[in-house]
């Protein structure tokens, strides 16, 4: 199977688990370098979200200004993370896609922050939009 087949298999995957009753797993994605200013702010927008069902994974680029101690004191409510070296942002956020395990996959910068209810609108409106396209696209309801 081409890498096509395989990113298909993966796309029905994540089709049927967002359509399920059960809430999706949405994972959330956050690279830091050197954050220490607002790293925090960020962690705590995603980690107080009102959606339930969130894994949290956090890219760091082996930074030197504290901002792993911070991300220390959340790690209870951090599904994944870890501080190496890489290859720039687009390294980083591949790192954290190869982590990630949820139907959805949110990027979130490090100076960022979420609005308490941005994952669960997100989620809503996903699955109402993908209802709407079942029977209008091939592709789709061959999934």
């Amino acid at each position: 199977m081409g890498s096509c087949g395989l990113r298909m298999k993966l796309n029905q995957l994540r089709f049927q688990t967002l359509m399920d009753k059960k809430l999706p797993v949405v994972s959330i994605i956050t690279i830091v370098y050197n954050g220490v200013r607002h790293i925090e702010d960020t962690i705590k927008s995603v980690i107080t979200q009102t959606y339930p069902n969130i894994e949290y994974i956090i890219i760091d680029g082996n930074s030197t200004d504290g901002t792993q101690e911070v991300i220390k004191r959340y790690e209870h409510k951090i599904a994944r993370w870890i501080s190496e070296k890489d290859r720039g942002i687009s390294d980083a956020f591949n790192k954290g896609i190869a982590m990630a395990s949820g139907a959805l996959i949110g990027m979130i910068n490090a100076d960022d922050w979420y609005e308490p209810d941005a994952i669960a609108s997100v989620v809503a409106i996903t699955r109402i939009t993908i209802k709407s396209f079942v029977g209008m696209s091939s592709c789709i309801t061959m999934m």
